[in-house]
């Protein structure tokens, strides 16, 4: 029965960053504000959508399919501006230009940057920081899913923990942007998330194993689901700790 839940959510999982995979290549800023807002409108809308019909097959796998190809659409801009960070800190330690972190950079500066940017000499580099953060993502998928099947700890106990601790992080993450805007929480920011959701990461795959009894399509849709956002808010956060470097 394991293997058919597990197989089933695997195989899901694998389509949804294969489609994510897929619309990298039509990468595309948002032009208007009002795109960005029915980006995020559309992304929240399919992801309710997914969660209605997700014991109709095979609309549940269409609609996570759309979903997959939404969520890439709607994080891209994000890491078009982790991209342009890391080349501007790039191009500062290649001038010896010294800057504290998170300091506000003189905009005479970034008017030179962008005048003398050379697109090819920082474009290798920058994609070798997307594959690092990719790899790094898939080790901790790896680990936290050994540590789920190979072990007898119970992850239950992290339910309520991370539960609060999102809700905390969320609602701490909102104030600093609108009021406080300390540099220093903004630099800690993304190693809070990583332990999130690697914390999320080992409770759903710990679901995952309980359920194992379960092989209806709804079960294995959600799962899916919250594995695949687990894998998206790690690779998002390593990529930026490893872009502010």
């Amino acid at each position: 029965m394991l293997d058919i839940l597990f197989g089933r959510t695997i195989v899901i999982i694998a389509g949804m960053l294969l489609i994510t995979a897929i619309m990298a290549r039509y990468n595309k800023n948002y032009e208007t504000k009002a795109e960005m807002r029915g980006t995020l409108i559309v992304t929240f809308g399919l992801l309710f959508a997914v969660m209605f019909f997700d014991d109709q097959y095979p609309i549940n796998l269409i609609l996570v399919g759309l979903f997959s190809a939404a969520i890439w659409r709607s994080m891209w801009p994000t890491i078009t501006f982790y991209g342009e960070r890391y080349k501007l800190n790039q191009y500062l330690k290649t001038n010896n230009i010294s800057v504290w972190k998170n300091e506000q950079i003189p905009e005479n500066i970034i008017q030179d940057f962008e005048n003398t940017f050379n697109k090819e000499e920082y474009e290798q580099k920058w994609n070798n920081t997307i594959f690092q953060a990719m790899l790094w993502t898939v080790i901790a998928l790896v680990i936290t899913w050994w540590l789920v099947m190979f072990t007898t700890i119970d992850f239950w106990f992290l339910e309520m923990f991370l539960l609060i601790s999102l809700l905390m992080f969320i609602i701490i993450n909102l104030l600093n942007y609108f009021f406080f805007k300390s540099s220093f929480y903004d630099m800690i920011r993304p190693y809070i998330g990583v332990v999130i959701f690697v914390g999320y990461l080992l409770y759903d795959f710990d679901q995952l194993e309980k359920l194992a009894w379960d092989t209806s399509w709804s079960t294995a849709i959600n799962m899916s689901v919250s594995i695949y956002l687990d894998i998206i808010n790690i690779f998002l956060y390593l990529l930026d700790i490893l872009s502010s470097d």
